[in-house]
């Protein structure tokens, strides 16, 4: 970039529409940070920047802001990734492929780790994600969260077993009795060895008692 023999204007439109849309194809699969990002570019954006007469410490809402507010539209990594995640997820899981198949494996298995009805976008990211594992539908999580955005997503909670039979709800009971963090996840751990996540998991046939083996490990 910074030895290309290019226009001011040029040096930019090819930092934007070729080095970005080559890392672009990785963006469905990578789950990097803005500051992960930051790093990654920058060896690329900085010699562009000075070559287009721009300096680095150019205010960045100008630099990726949209022309329409006169900004340079140089297209900012990070939120493109979690763009491509969004799409990835809708057209996916709506066409059924490969790829849609195991996006909902995945979905399915989060929601039973989760213990917990769940919904993209309002459910609490801050408080529930600490005894998740990470993976590219948290990562999508934690964007849709931060952001005012809301997925409805066609995969299913873990069903009711029975008439009058409800969701334990423990993690949000411990949830309310203070536990967090490292002591959420061994509770966690501790349901999954159980296989609870409804009333009926661990209540007798007639519902009105909890089975001996809920009680153990």
């Amino acid at each position: 970039m910074r030895t290309a023999k290019c226009s001011k204007n040029h040096n930019l439109y090819t930092y934007n529409f070729s080095f970005m849309k080559t890392l672009e194809y990785s963006t469905p699969v990578t789950q990097f940070s803005s500051i992960q990002w930051n790093r990654i570019v920058s060896p690329a954006l900085i010699p562009s920047l000075n070559k287009s007469g721009v300096t680095k410490s150019f205010p960045h809402a100008i630099l990726y802001g949209p022309d329409l507010y006169q900004g340079f539209q140089v297209m900012y990594p990070y939120y493109n990734q979690e763009i491509c995640h969004i799409m990835t997820h809708l057209q996916e899981s709506a066409n059924t492929s490969q790829t849609g198949l195991l996006l909902q494996g995945t979905a399915e298995a989060f929601r039973l780790k989760l213990g917990l009805p769940f919904s993209l976008g309002s459910t609490n990211y801050k408080i529930y994600s600490k005894y998740t594992t990470d993976c590219w539908y948290k990562h999508l999580w934690q964007f849709v969260e931060r952001n005012p955005i809301d997925i409805v997503d066609d995969f299913p909670d873990v069903p009711l077993l029975c008439d009058g039979d409800s969701y334990l709800m423990l993690m949000q009971a411990f949830i309310d009795a203070g536990f967090r963090g490292s002591q959420l996840k061994r509770l966690n751990i501790m349901r999954m060895a159980l296989q609870a996540v409804t009333v009926a998991d661990i209540a007798t046939p007639d519902g009105c008692h909890l089975t001996h083996n809920a009680f153990f490990l």
